[in-house]
């Protein structure tokens, strides 16, 4: 079902929002990366055709034009075009979405204006405005290398964090040493979480495997998972997720109460090799 609404509140810096749909006034909620810029949404002929009285587009322009609609980001009061979807849950949603070809136009007549105003620029400027557009092209490939740099240090960490651990075991100092293990595993959890949210608003296919976050939630990391859900608003909504992080939490005191007990402590006893 093929349906129109509005934009009344969008979250950009979390990248979702609400439409309130026509005529039925239904609300929907909409998140970025259902947004669906195919089918025609980059063919910006007819959006040229519909601008002011502007002579001629060159090819600069409608490069930017193209540029707008790629780095197109909702606003209060935009219309978007959807199809009604579910989630998970079953809640309704806007996806697929797309702006408008009223939200196409204005984009096609800023970028058409602007560089019109910058049209008498020098060659020189030209090559300094081209310079500044290949950092930006480094950059986006550059998150995508950080991504993967990011799951080596996770796999170094997770070989470290067991090391530090054994050694603890053998010279029976566990116990002392598990506030900074649990430290250590949440602060790098946190900059799991956050790095994966970055990745997720920059919409990358390479992202950190949720197994991957639970798992350093299990070895200690979950009060920093707990804190990064809530400031950051990442995976906070997805059931099964919070699910499993709850029993990841529970099974993990039951864990750390049991290491703490006598019986723990003379169960590890066992291994201490190297205690004095």
């Amino acid at each position: 079902m093929h349906l129109t609404g509005t934009v009344f509140f969008w979250r950009d810096d979390k990248g979702f929002g609400f439409i309130v749909a026509e005529p039925s006034q239904e609300k929907y909620f909409f998140h970025i990366r259902d947004l669906n810029l195919q089918d025609g949404a980059m063919n910006i002929a007819p959006i040229a055709d519909s601008t002011p009285p502007i002579t001629a587009i060159t090819k600069t322009a409608a490069n930017k034009v193209k540029e707008q609609v790629k780095e197109y980001r909702p606003k209060v009061g935009d219309r978007l075009n959807f199809q009604q979807g579910t989630d998970k849950q079953g809640r309704r949603i806007a996806a697929p979405w797309q702006p408008s070809a009223e939200c196409l136009a204005q984009a096609s007549i800023a970028a058409i204006k602007q560089d019109g105003a910058t049209s008498s620029a020098t060659s020189s400027k030209q090559q300094a405005k081209n310079a500044y557009n290949k950092p930006s092209l480094n950059h986006s490939q550059q998150q995508n290398i950080n991504i993967q740099h990011t799951k080596e240090i996770a796999l170094f960490f997770r070989l470290g964090f067991f090391v530090l651990f054994i050694i603890a075991v053998l010279f029976g100092t566990l116990p002392y040493l598990l506030p900074i293990l649990y430290l250590e595993a949440s602060l790098f959890t946190y900059w799991l979480y956050r790095s994966d949210k970055q990745a997720a608003i920059a919409r990358q296919r390479d992202r950190l495997p949720e197994q991957s976050l639970q798992l350093f939630s299990l070895i200690g990391g979950w009060p920093g998972a707990y804190i990064a859900q809530k400031k950051l608003s990442h995976k906070s909504s997805k059931w099964l997720f919070q699910r499993e992080f709850a029993l990841i939490i529970l099974a993990n005191t039951l864990l750390v109460i049991w290491l703490i007990s006598s019986r723990g402590q003379d169960f590890f006893g066992q291994f201490a090799f190297f205690a004095s």
